[in-house]
């Protein structure tokens, strides 16, 4: 198990600089790093979208490829063979890859030609068919369609057509497909909703939300930890609009999650739903809160220290001044004739040779002071011996434990103060962001390493975004269920947890 971001030893001694090996997920556990940062087949990457034992990168010439758990063809590679090798998805040579959704045991790609190809588990009818026909290589979605916007869930599919319409298909035992009931749909279904453009999709485990160009948003589905955002629990089988208190411009939420996260146009991150691991961020920061107090007990231990140091020399010192007067009283000056002071010689101006030394002066009496000797090793014995240090008992650290975890939120709240993001996750345990200065901060769980701050304790969560890996910039991170990948600014991929 990998706890640090890279398998980086501890946070002071170095960063991640590798792209992962192995797939950390269902027995496809991470074997090994590369020695230097690398990219996928020698290509730069675009994006990464971590999926339920899969992860998936896309390159910048539109070629998505996989790696992990293929038992049912959910890597799109035309077999059913795990794979620890970055694998190409099987697509047409013509169509190449805007944008990827990672459902729980299928994936689906919008291209740049607009169609939609599924690939992977079809038992709820994802190929959107109206089979539950298997197929090794990806199926394209109603050939007469073209889509411009799409999210897989566990089990269902949602997309808008170019015209702007929505359509679901696949599971809806949740109502997870917003067409107004709970029946499954083999073929996508027209969506009842005409309250904007939608520019942005995303789906949980069994619900969806959808981000309108005028900032709103709108979720249905599955909604017993409040992951609607609507100010209850009570699921709705066709789009409602999100309690937002103002627009917001991003929005996330995966697979495996009851939690969503949205980001505002100035990056302000709110979230809601779930919050059994901490996966809202909207708890103290109290691993800094401990940290703090642990300073604090120094610096006052430190005080009192160093106020002792200064009390007891200004005794040494005023010891030293008594003893020294007390010597003087006792050794008086004597009137002595004065030893005569032989004038230097000089030389003649004109011969430049030494000139005649003159007669010594007649030799003066005055008052000889003895000097006395020095009492500081005396005092600082005599000092030292009966000396009382301030006690600095009392001073203890605060009993600052992990607090509770708030309950489920049913609607948006504000969380990471006055740190502003470019993009969020959130997944089933935790969660992540970058920052608008591309720093990575992460919350939630810290079972199984998935934060990357080197903690690996099943009772312990991070409740607050914390800043990891501090010496990396970031642009894009995404979360799954235990694990977490990101993509650096230099287009290298990271895999930790």
């Amino acid at each position: 198990m990998t706890s640090k971001l890279d398998m980086v030893k501890a946070r002071n001694l170095g960063v991640v600089s590798v792209i992962a090996t192995g797939v950390l997920a269902a027995g496809l556990v991470m074997t090994g790093v590369a020695s230097q940062q690398k990219t996928v087949e020698g290509v730069d990457l675009t994006n990464v979208y971590a999926g339920n034992n899969t992860t998936f990168v896309l390159d910048n010439e539109g070629n998505l490829w996989g790696k992990g758990l293929n038992s049912v063809g959910q890597l799109g590679s035309g077999d059913f063979e795990n794979k620890t090798e970055w694998t190409l998805v099987n697509l047409p040579e013509e169509e190449k890859v805007e944008k990827a959704t990672i459902g729980a045991t299928h994936g689906a790609v919008l291209t740049d030609n607009n169609h939609i190809y599924t690939f992977g588990d079809n038992r709820t009818g994802v190929f959107g068919d109206g089979t539950t026909n298997v197929s090794l290589n990806p199926k394209r979605v109603v050939a007469s369609q073209t889509y411009s916007s799409i999210t897989a869930g566990d089990g269902f599919v949602i997309a808008t057509d170019s015209k702007g319409q929505l359509f679901g298909w696949g599971r809806n035992d949740k109502g997870q497909l917003g067409v107004g009931d709970k029946e499954s749909r083999g073929i996508p279904a027209l969506i009842p909703f005409s309250e904007g453009k939608v520019v942005s999709l995303k789906a949980g485990a069994g619900f969806a939300v959808a981000l309108l160009e005028d900032g709103r948003v709108f979720a249905w589905g599955e909604n017993d930890k409040g992951q609607l955002g609507v100010g209850d629990k009570t699921e709705r089988l066709t789009p409602t609009q999100v309690t937002l208190p103002e627009p917001v411009t991003f929005i996330n939420t995966n697979l495996t999650a009851s939690t969503v996260v949205a980001l505002t146009g100035e990056g302000k991150l709110y979230t809601w739903g779930a919050n059994n691991k901490g996966q809202l961020a909207n708890g103290p920061d109290w691993r800094e809160q401990k940290r703090l107090d642990v300073q604090r007990v120094i610096d006052e231990k430190k005080a009192i220290e160093t106020a002792d140091t200064e009390r007891k020399q200004s005794l040494i010192d005023v010891c030293i001044t008594e003893k020294t007067e007390e010597w003087k009283k006792n050794n008086p000056p004597t009137w002595e004739q004065l030893p005569p002071t032989p004038p230097a010689p000089s030389l003649n101006d004109e011969t430049e040779e030494p000139a005649e030394p003159e007669e010594p002066e007649e030799p003066e009496w005055g008052w000889v002071f003895p000097t006395p000797p020095s009492f500081t090793a005396e005092c600082d014995k005599e000092v030292t011996e009966t000396f009382q240090p301030t006690s600095t008992e009392h001073i203890v650290e605060r009993d600052i434990v992990e607090p509770a975890l708030t309950d489920s939120a049913v609607t948006p709240t504000h969380v990471g103060g006055a740190l502003r993001f470019t993009h969020a996750s959130v997944g089933a345990l935790n969660g992540a962001a970058v920052s608008v200065d591309r720093q990575l901060y992460t919350w939630g769980s810290d079972d199984r390493g998935q934060n990357g701050n080197g903690i690996d304790d099943p009772a312990s969560h991070t409740q607050h975004p914390v800043l990891v890996n501090e010496q990396e910039r970031y642009l894009k991170v995404e979360v799954s269920h235990g694990w977490s990948a990101a993509v650096t600014v230099s287009e290298a991929l990271q895999v930790w947890g």
